[in-house]
Parts: C-alpha cells; structure tokens; sequence
C-alpha cells in the first residue's frame, strides 16, 4: 500500500490523487510497501522510515497499548505537576 505523510511525519492520506498534489507543493512525503494498517497508527521517523505504533499487533491490542501510554503519560505528569507545586509552597 502507499501513503502520503506530511512533512512532520504523521499520516496525511492513502487517496493518490490529494498525496500526489501535496507532494508536489512540497507539503508530503509518499512512502510505498505499508501494511495495510489503521492510518493513526503510522508515522515516519527521524530518519524518514515509517513506523507502526504496535507493530504486528491487532488494532484491539494497539489501541490497549495506545491507552497504557498515554496513562502512565498522565500520570507522570501529575507527579511532576505535584512536586511543583510541593516546590512553590515551600
């Protein structure tokens, strides 16, 4: 499969016609040979390689991942939020 990726590397579209015109602006990057995948979880890397968020796992198992991230990502933040504050009143 081909896709289009914007220029920050999150997905733009699979649609060849809209990826070709973007690309042509300047505004896309197409990259062949994806699996065939759920667009939110593509994104390129620093290097321009695409990477799957959970690899080879079934959307079921990736969104469970995605939803362990982005808890323990608010949780972090709420420790770092709390010494702040623990830090300003002192």
């Amino acid at each position: 499969m081909d896709y289009y990726f914007n220029n920050k590397g999150e997905p733009f579209t699979a649609n060849a016609v809209t990826g070709e015109d973007a690309v042509t602006k300047g505004d896309a990057v197409k990259k062949t040979g994806i699996a065939d995948v759920e667009a939110w979880r593509l994104s390129l890397d620093s290097d321009g390689n695409v990477v799957v968020f959970g690899g080879a796992k079934n959307e079921a198992d990736a969104q469970t991942e995605k939803e362990t991230a982005r808890t323990a990502e608010v949780a972090a933040n709420k420790v770092k939020e709390d010494a702040i504050i623990a830090a300003q009143a002192e």
